[in-house]
């Protein structure tokens, strides 16, 4: 099995249940298997876009799906929580966002897939979840999720504790 890491977003509406739902759903599916996850954190819209404030997550998992099938399932999952697919080159309020950070040790760039995610260390909203699951793991620069951290803006806080 393979050790991949996901990004989870909302700022519409229920957005901890919204996210929670998504958890659910990746648990339903087969061949998927949540083997930790972040507590929920608030932060502001990125880049400081006219957006609503969000909620995110990180989780680990171990899959044996391809990058390609777990990128389907996670885009299935956000349409089913009603996510709508993005017309314009801006960001958009969203139901849910799900990305694929890491697969494995896998570089993947295609056009709909890109693996590491290609703004992970620009992005406290990620790097802190992440780092409160996977504390030692790598980033695409070769730098700690410390050595980033403490060189980018970090507005991201805890707001909800997680349920294990």
């Amino acid at each position: 099995m393979i050790e991949a890491y996901l990004a989870f977003g909302s700022n519409i509406g229920n957005k901890i249940n919204l996210i929670k739902t998504a958890y659910i759903l990746l648990e339903l599916s087969t061949n998927i298997h949540i083997e930790k996850k972040s507590h929920f954190y608030f932060s502001k819209a990125y880049k400081g876009e006219d957006l609503n404030d969000f909620v995110n997550s990180v989780i680990k998992i171990k899959t044996i799906l391809t990058p390609n099938e777990l990128l389907s399932r996670t885009q299935n999952i956000e349409k089913i929580l009603g996510r709508k697919k993005n017309t314009s080159d801006k960001y958009e309020n969203r139901t849910i966002d799900i990305d694929i950070l890491f697969y494995g040790n896998q570089k993947i760039s295609q056009k709909d897939l890109l693996i590491p995610h290609s703004d992970i260390e620009n992005r406290d909203f990620v790097l802190i979840p992440l780092k409160e699951i996977a504390p030692k793991i790598i980033l695409p620069s070769k730098k700690t999720i410390d050595e980033v951290t403490k060189s980018i803006e970090n507005t991201t806080r805890i707001i909800y504790e997680k349920e294990y």
